[in-house]
């Protein structure tokens, strides 16, 4: 029997989750795909510059979102202190500053799934 592994992070940040996951995941004899989704485009250039020697790894600069505007757009709240750790697309939560934001095309996870992950 073959083992096929689909991983899906949201909210990458740097991308140490992966790296856990792939560590945790070597031993096992899988085919194993890696699904990553930033929204803040300066961190998903970073993950997807660390993890550029995986064919494997895929990263996205996507928001992940039920309720995109109609231009498939939200708003991406900045952490207090430009940390990055910690946006959101929620600008009541309580560590962001909600007139720091960038702009970032949101998706429905499931419909991209369906759309993008053949087998699924």
């Amino acid at each position: 029997m073959h083992l096929q592994v689909n991983y899906f992070d949201l909210g990458l940040h740097l991308g140490d989750e992966i790296q856990m996951f792939l560590d945790a995941i070597q031993e096992l004899n899988a085919q194993v795909n890696v699904y990553g989704f930033e929204a803040h485009p300066a961190l998903a250039d970073r993950v997807r510059n660390r993890y550029k020697n995986l064919s494997n790894v895929n990263i996205y600069n996507k928001a992940i979102s039920n309720n995109p505007d109609k231009n498939g757009m939200v708003k991406l709240y900045i952490a207090n202190a430009n940390r990055m750790e910690g946006n959101s697309i929620y600008s009541t939560k309580h560590n962001v500053e909600p007139n720091n934001f960038v702009e970032s095309e949101a998706i429905k996870l499931s419909e991209w799934i369906a759309d993008n992950v053949k087998d699924y």
